[in-house]
């Protein structure tokens, strides 16, 4: 079906979070969930995803440093990867549902002032 075979499955993460987004955009747009709620939701799960690739990419690099990490079975790589898909399919969402909002500043901002008489 795929050119190329990988170990990593782009697709899961990408579909989970597409989801799980859409789901609660919905429920915040029909008013069962608060947007503050939603907010603070997507907010901190982008927060703790950026935590796990920062920490794993320093795990990988640190890896032949490290005695500890240096002998450690679990795949750094393939989680690196994986919280990547999710962050870069939040960070989407994250900037859709905000679009007005981005439009409306840069037109304030690009604004001429007006004078004073």
């Amino acid at each position: 079906m795929f050119i190329f075979e990988s170990r990593f499955h782009a697709y899961i993460p990408f579909l989970v979070v597409t989801v799980l987004f859409l789901a609660s955009w919905y429920a915040m747009k029909q008013k069962y969930l608060p947007k503050r709620l939603f907010n603070l939701v997507w907010n901190s799960l982008q927060l703790f995803i950026l935590i796990g690739m920062g920490f794993s990419a320093f795990v990988m690099m640190y890896r032949s440093d490290l005695p500890v990490i240096k002998d450690a079975t679990f795949d750094f790589s393939f989680w690196h990867v994986q919280f990547g898909v999710v962050f870069i399919t939040m960070l989407f969402y994250h900037f859709l549902s905000r679009w007005m909002f981005y439009l409306q500043q840069a037109k304030y901002l690009t604004k001429s002032p007006k004078k004073k008489n």
